[in-house]
């Protein structure tokens, strides 16, 4: 119901809908996410970060968590504004934190988000702070099996072009 309003610009019933099923809600990072694409489509880019935010901080499960984080990650590039890039760094420090936490990270689901990351970085300019903050996670690969450290390293070299 809230996209079909939002699709005939009726943003504040959308928003009331997604808000309230939020409260009600054992999974509202769901709802937040389409808050946060909401608020962003009004123009409300800083209430859309907001929103992202609590979408992946309220996001449980470690795929799940990483799914969240790597959406954070792509609104967070996508969208200009200050603290930017500190807001950036923290969200893949937290995103590389948990990767390399799992037995699986470069595998099925999860690795389905680092993609996500990869792809949302790819036309943002990283700045030397950011790149050899990246850059110091890509040490973590040699710690993985085989098949995922192939991955891993594949992750960071094109990350980092």
């Amino acid at each position: 119901a809230a996209h079909l309003l939002s699709r005939v610009k009726l943003y504040n019933e959308a928003a009331e809908i997604l808000v309230r099923e939020s409260k009600k809600s054992a999974h509202p990072y769901y709802y937040y996410s389409s808050l946060a694409r909401l608020e962003n489509k009004r123009g409300n880019q800083k209430m859309a970060l907001e929103y992202m935010k609590k979408a992946s901080d309220s996001a449980q499960g470690s795929a799940t968590k990483l799914q969240w984080l790597a959406q954070n990650i792509d609104m967070t590039a996508s969208i200009p504004s200050s603290g930017q890039n500190q807001r950036l760094e923290m969200l893949i420090g937290q995103f590389y934190a948990k990767i390399f936490n799992q037995k699986d990270g470069f595998s099925g689901r999860s690795y389905r988000s680092v993609k996500r990351l990869k792809k949302s970085l790819a036309g943002y300019p990283l700045t030397p702070k950011l790149s050899r903050k990246i850059k110091s996670y890509s040490l973590s690969c040699r710690r993985l099996a085989d098949r995922d450290r192939s991955r891993c390293d594949e992750h960071f070299k094109q990350l980092l072009r």
